[in-house]
């Protein structure tokens, strides 16, 4: 995938670049940056590839979602975790849970970076979430710009006990 040039992409959070990238390879349907100004930023750098997409419950954010897509807004909770390619979106209510999943970018520097993070009630889509995994490492260490700063990515789970602490495994072999 071409990119256009002379663009400073160090101005982004690298989190940022790479979530961008999987929107516009396919690995993600959207990303939802921290401000609409991170988003239109990064319609900017990465036009014509993606565009942005806006939600009345989120109105303070904007999603990047893929130039050519067609997605309609979401209007709920759920709605919006399916357009973030969430597992378990209909397990997506905001309230207390105890299983978390998370996708890490292992960097050449030896940086993690999550790049996407979701909860579960249960571990009944685990076989999702690892393909999700799959799907995203594919997607980042065939992308030039992203193999230049990604050497693997791993999934990772993560459980909540009685205390609160939560205690990470990962549940994926790094890719290489």
């Amino acid at each position: 995938m071409l990119y256009p040039p002379n663009h400073n992409y160090e101005a982004f959070v690298i989190s940022d670049i790479l979530n961008t990238i999987l929107v516009m390879r396919g690995a993600r349907k959207a990303y939802l940056p921290q401000s609409k100004e991170i988003s239109h930023a990064l319609v900017h750098y990465f036009n014509p590839f993606v565009k942005t997409l806006s939600t009345p419950l989120i109105p303070e954010l904007l999603f990047v979602v893929s130039a050519g897509s067609r997605h309609p807004s979401p209007t709920t909770d759920i709605e919006v975790g399916h357009l973030l390619g969430y597992p378990c979106a209909e397990d997506w209510d905001r309230s207390y849970s105890t299983l978390f999943y998370d996708i890490v970018a292992i960097m050449h520097s030896g940086e993690e970076v999550i790049l996407f993070s979701f909860k579960c009630k249960t571990e009944e889509k685990v076989r999702e979430a690892r393909a999700l995994s799959g799907i995203i490492s594919v997607s980042l260490l065939s992308d030039p710009f992203a193999r230049k700063y990604v050497k693997a990515s791993i999934l990772r789970k993560g459980t909540v006990n009685e205390t609160g602490q939560i205690t990470y495994t990962d549940i994926s072999k790094p890719t290489l």
